[in-house]
């Protein structure tokens, strides 16, 4: 569908940045979230990520 209408799609760096996610699915609202924080951190998607991925999808206890 994208190539048809020449649209241009990108897939989000994830699986470079997060390794250990327990899924690749994510959420329409942290998916922007997550394209907002990259602009405003100047194109720093570790910090993007991290800060918008919750931390069950990073593979990170939220248990001390």
């Amino acid at each position: 569908m994208g190539e048809a209408s020449e649209i241009k799609t990108m897939r989000l760096p994830i699986q470079e940045y997060i390794p250990n996610r327990q899924t690749h699915v994510l959420n329409v609202d942290t998916v922007v979230n997550i394209i907002c924080l990259y602009s405003a951190y100047q194109g720093d998607w570790l910090k993007a990520l991290e800060e918008a991925v919750p931390l069950r999808k990073q593979g990170k206890s939220t248990r001390s």
